[in-house]
C-alpha cells in the first residue's frame, strides 16, 4: 500500500480549509497568539496580550479597525519602553509588525501592503543575522556553533545523535555551564569536544551562512512574477533545516506569520499555518523533556 495517495486527501482537505479562512483575520489570529504565548514585562502583560486576543476571536471585525491595531501598538511598544534593557529580540520585531498591521488600516490594499511590509520585516532580520555572523569573530571561527552543539538544548540533542559526544557527556557540559554561571568567579571551564563535533560545528557554521545570505539575496531582490514563488519556499526551506536543529519558537512563530502575509499561495499559507503550531508545540515538547531531565 503506498502512503503518498492515503496522505495526498487529508491534506488536499487541509489546503481547502486553509484557503477558506479569511487571510486578514488569520494573520491577526497569528500575530496575537505569538504574543499571548511568548509574552515578556510585567506581570500585566500576561493579562493584557490574553484579553487582545479575546476580543479579537469574539468580534472579528475588530482587527479591520485601526483603533484595535493601535491599542495593540501601544501594548507591545510600552512592553518594550519599560523594559527594553532584557526584553527579548522577536519582542521589538513583533512591534514593528503590529506597526504594520496599524499602517495597512489606511491602505487600499491591506494585504499587499500587509506582504510588503512582511517582505521586508524578513530580509531586514536575516540580513543583520547575516551581517552579525560575518562580523563576530566567536562565529566565524566556530566557537558559538561548537558550544551550541556541546553544551545546550535542543542543539546538543543533534550533537549527539550527529557525532561521538554521549548524552552523559552533554550533561556534564551543560552542568559545568550552568556551574560557571551560578558562581561568579569561577576560572575558565573546559568542556568535553570531540573531535568529530569540532568538525561538524563547522560545518553547521558555513552552511548557516550560506543559508541566510541565499535567503536574505531572494528575499531583498526584486524578482519577476514567475520567480517570486521563491521567498517563501527559502523561507520554508529555513524552517526546515535551521529550525529543526534549533527551534528558536518565538521567532519561528513570527517568521510564520510573516511568511503567510507574504504569499498568496494557498498551499503556502497552509504550510506557514503548519509551521506556526508546529514549533510552538516542539518547543512545549522539549521544554517539558528539559524539566523532567
Amino acid at each position: 500500500m503506498r502512503l503518498a495517495p492515503l496522505l495526498s486527501a487529508p491534506v488536499s482537505a487541509y489546503v481547502r480549509l486553509c484557503a477558506s479562512l479569511d487571510p486578514l483575520w488569520v494573520v491577526s489570529i497569528m500575530t496575537l497568539l505569538s504574543m499571548v504565548r511568548f509574552q515578556e514585562g510585567a506581570w500585566f502583560y500576561s493579562i493584557l496580550y490574553p484579553v487582545l486576543l479575546g476580543l479579537a476571536c469574539l468580534f472579528p471585525s475588530l482587527v479591520r479597525r485601526e483603533q484595535f491595531w493601535l491599542a495593540v501598538c501601544l501594548v507591545v511598544g510600552s512592553s518594550i519602553a519599560l523594559n527594553w534593557y532584557f526584553i527579548a529580540n522577536h519582542t521589538f520585531s513583533l512591534f514593528y509588525w503590529t506597526l504594520a498591521l496599524l499602517l495597512s488600516c489606511f491602505a487600499h490594499d491591506r494585504l499587499r501592503l500587509l506582504a510588503l511590509s512582511a517582505r521586508w520585516i524578513l530580509g531586514g532580520i536575516f540580513l543583520f543575522a547575516f551581517i552579525w555572523k560575518l562580523a563576530s569573530p566567536d562565529f566565524q571561527s566556530g566557537a558559538t556553533m561548537r558550544y551550541f552543539l556541546s553544551a545546550t538544548q535542543p542543539l546538543g540533542d543533534s550533537g549527539v545523535a550527529l557525532s561521538s559526544l554521549t548524552s552523559s557527556e552533554l550533561a556534564q557540559n551543560m552542568g559545568a555551564v550552568e556551574r560557571l554561571l551560578n558562581t561568579p568567579g569561577t576560572g575558565p571551564t573546559r568542556l568535553i569536544m570531540p573531535p568529530d563535533l569540532a568538525a561538524l560545528a563547522d560545518l553547521l557554521t558555513r552552511l548557516t551562512q550560506i543559508t541566510e545570505g541565499l535567503v536574505v539575496l531572494i528575499l531583498l531582490t526584486p524578482l519577476p512574477e514567475r520567480w517570486r514563488w521563491l521567498r517563501e519556499a527559502s523561507l520554508l526551506f529555513f524552517f526546515a533545516t535551521a529550525y529543526t536543529l534549533l527551534p528558536v519558537a518565538p521567532l519561528a512563530a513570527q517568521f510564520a506569520c510573516l511568511g503567510y502575509a507574504m504569499t498568496s499561495s494557498s498551499r503556502s499559507r497552509a504550510a506557514f499555518i503548519a509551521a506556526f503550531f508546529v514549533y510552538q508545540l516542539m518547543d512545549l515538547r522539549l521544554g517539558s523533556l528539559w524539566g523532567a531531565g
